[in-house]
């Protein structure tokens, strides 16, 4: 293995199309190089290497090992680097000290993105992001998903959005701490409703692994529906179920601005895809996941029909993959939908084909959809990465983008424009 250098440092740019410059030093992809992951003692040389460098505006540090005392000396050096806007430290070992720096230099960052995934910052931390959220009006993507947050830091961090925030896009998936720690999800989701009922900047949630139950859904859709600028909800790897599709199909109908709407893992079967297959002829969801699910071909039937056949209306990307699909009618239906192009064969995540001198219909899965698919959870590698990101710029301009390359919400990133619009 070898060390960080200048000369390797100045290699990891990816140039844009602005003339900025992204530093992608992400840790997996390092060790595959025979490098290195990033300590706290590489920091200081990457900061000294940055300082003249007045267009770089992302830093990439991911799955490293830079811990508090590294994330304490680049909180130092933003302190003076007004150029870098997105800044991405999932899972760097990073506690609630780390966090902290970057607090004290609050009200000299200008930073828009803050990822801190994976890193335990724990009750305090969680308390230390809520008065960031307060202090730094610059903030606009902040990812505390799996940080072992309990309830108390969770009110905080409502408190400070309800309060004062300029939040676009908020990520508190996986939030459930260890065993023994203290998280009450019915007094979270009563308190998210009440500051989602009240809130006008929101325009992305992402609740993945929550522990969220029918009931749960109930609760939040009362505050869901006052809302104006949420165009994706992110609900992925929970316990929804049919009933918990009711709630949300109930909220659909009332055409709210939502344009994209994640539901894979949710335990859903014919019953729930029933209930959104009615709603879906009357918003405005664009992106649709349903995948790993209990829906079997009734429900699937169902879903299928009822997407909308005016061109303006339909879905631009629609995910099935691993429900029970297995009757040729419903192969049938699907491949009809995909050869008259009200479904898109390039942005569904299955495809039908018959092999040669056979006469029955055979369902695959499209791997290419997955650059679309949001990247929290592990999606498929098949493809190596210049194949996908060949695909991904091939398409840049011809589909709605979700996921990039660089780890952040879209609809802050100026080349991009605003995702979910047509």
């Amino acid at each position: 293995m070898y060390n960080i250098t200048e000369l390797f440092i100045e290699c990891m740019y990816e140039r844009n199309v602005d003339r900025t410059i992204n530093l992608i030093l992400h840790g997996h992809k390092l060790e595959r190089n025979n490098r290195n992951r990033i300590l706290s003692t590489d920091v200081e040389l990457i900061c000294n290497h940055l300082r003249n460098k007045s267009n770089i505006v992302a830093l990439q540090l991911c799955y490293n090992s830079i811990g508090d005392e590294g994330a304490t000396k680049l909180a130092e050096f933003l302190k003076d680097c007004r150029s870098i806007k997105y800044l991405d430290l999932r899972m760097n070992g990073i506690g609630a000290e780390g966090v902290k720096s970057f607090l004290d230099v609050a009200e000299y960052l200008t930073i828009k993105s803050l990822n801190l995934a994976g890193n335990k910052i724990g009750k305090q931390g969680g308390i230390y992001i809520s008065e960031l959220i307060k202090v730094n009006e610059e903030l606009q993507h902040i990812d505390l998903a799996e940080t072992d947050q309990t309830s108390t830091s969770i009110a905080y961090l409502l408190s400070a959005i309800n309060e004062k925030s300029t939040l676009k896009n908020f990520n508190l998936s996986r939030v459930v701490p260890h065993p023994g720690k203290e998280f009450d999800v019915d007094n979270f989701i009563d308190l998210l409703s009440r500051v989602l009922s009240m809130n006008s900047t929101l325009c992305e949630l992402h609740l993945q692994k929550i522990h969220l139950t029918c009931h749960q859904m109930d609760q939040l859709c009362d505050g869901l529906r006052w809302m104006r600028s949420l165009e994706m909800l992110d609900l992925s790897s929970n316990l929804i179920g049919d009933e918990g599709s009711k709630y949300l199909s109930e909220y659909l109908i009332k055409k709210p601005p939502l344009k994209a709407l994640n539901l894979s893992h949710n335990r859903i079967a014919n019953r729930g895809a029933d209930s959104l297959s009615r709603s879906l002829l009357y918003s405005d969801v664009k992106y649709l996941d349903l995948s790993f699910n209990q829906i079997k071909d009734g429900g699937i039937q169902f879903l299928l029909f009822s997407i909308p056949k005016y061109e303006n209306k339909r879905l631009k990307l629609l995910f099935l993959r691993g429900n029970e699909i297995k009757n040729q009618e419903t192969l049938a239906v699907l491949q009809t939908l995909i050869e008259s192009k009200i479904i898109n064969s390039e942005t569904c995540d299955l495809m039908v084909y018959q092999a040669p001198g056979d006469q029955t219909l055979s369902l695959a899965h499209n791997q290419t959809v997955d650059i679309f698919r949001e990247e929290y959870y592990s999606v498929s590698k098949e493809y190596d990465n210049f194949k996908q990101r060949s695909i991904r710029e091939k398409n840049a301009r011809k589909h709605m983008h979700f996921v990039s390359s660089w780890p952040m919400p879209l609809s802050i990133i100026p080349e991009f424009g605003t995702p979910f619009l047509d």
